[in-house]
């Protein structure tokens, strides 16, 4: 609804990565227009070229701070803060860091042209201010918060506490696999349950439940799945290995599974309609508050000629 409100015509979605339902925090990575939304290095992702042509991967992203000589990794960007070492904050994330834990924060001016936290680039930025932070900082628009806990090593604490505003500090941000370079959209993706043709078995099969996944065949076509479950009558659902199996029925050599259960949905905009509803039959009852979903739109125009017959 908040793409239509913005004038995109959508022709299907689907809910996208698994989350922390307590936060909303996503698990793996989010690239939108070319920009690193949020950060997971160790999960595995579904990646969109600016020309729509699909692949799937792990980013395996390398994240460092370097300053004052040092190059220190980041543990992420845009995940909820723990005591595992630096993290990086842009207004993606929110107003305010959502810290409760004391530690150090620093406010980052980007001075870069075009700014925007990319995959395989450098961000250099000048030091505004350092703060000891009792909780949550406000993250200023346009700038980045750099931010520790108190919980972290002494050393990594004392490392940031010597920086002054005017120092330099540059994020970069680079992936061994070079696709992810070209990822204008991305979404991570917790299981990789297909991969050259082959159902991968290792995986912890689970009980049947509702399913979403994405599937690309070797002509670089995708596939959107969903299966709905846990309603007695309409569908119990499938395992991960039931979906693995029929994206390669469809002629998938790689599938990627989304988050499941109470988040699958699945959108569509009918022919004679002007607006998308959901398709399928959420298990909840109600389409479910997920932290991501994938979008098809379209920017063609009407032409006012009957392209096809459409019955109901």
């Amino acid at each position: 609804k908040a793409l239509e409100k913005n004038g995109k015509r959508v022709l299907s979605g689907i809910n996208g990565d698994y989350f922390v339902m307590a936060t909303g925090d996503p698990l793996g990575s989010v690239v939108t227009d070319g920009v690193l939304r949020s950060s997971a290095s160790y999960l595995n992702a579904l990646g969109f070229r600016a020309d729509g042509t699909a692949f799937i991967g792990t980013p395996s992203l390398d994240l460092k701070a370097n300053f004052k000589g040092y190059s220190l990794k980041i543990a992420d960007i845009n995940k909820v803060r723990t005591a595992n070492g630096f993290y990086i904050f842009t207004e993606d994330f929110g107003a305010t860091t959502k810290n409760t834990v004391a530690g150090v924060d620093v406010i980052l001016t980007p001075t870069t042209v075009g700014s925007q936290l990319k995959i395989g680039s450098t961000v250099s930025c000048k030091v505004e201010k350092v703060i000891e932070a009792t909780g949550a900082t406000a993250i200023p628009k346009g700038k980045f918060v750099m931010s520790i806990s108190n919980k972290a090593g002494a050393w990594l604490q004392e490392t940031i506490r010597s920086l002054q505003p005017g120092d330099s500090v540059d994020i970069k941000i680079s992936s061994s696999d070079t696709r992810w370079n070209q990822a204008n959209c991305a979404v991570g993706a917790m299981y990789w349950i297909l991969k050259d043709g082959k159902v991968d078995t290792s995986i912890s099969d689970g009980a049947s439940a509702p399913r979403t996944a994405v599937g690309v065949k070797e002509d670089g076509s995708v596939v959107f799945y969903t299966i709905d479950g846990r309603q007695s009558g309409l569908s119990i659902g499938a395992t991960i290995q039931m979906v693995a199996q029929r994206l390669q029925e469809l002629g998938c050599s790689n599938a990627v599974l989304l988050d499941g259960g109470g988040s699958t949905t699945m959108v569509s905009t009918y022919p004679d309609f002007s607006t998308s509803s959901t398709i399928n039959s959420p298990s909840e009852g109600t389409a479910r508050s997920v932290t991501n979903a994938i979008f098809l739109v379209s920017n063609l125009s009407p032409t006012g000629k009957a392209g096809s017959l459409y019955v109901t």
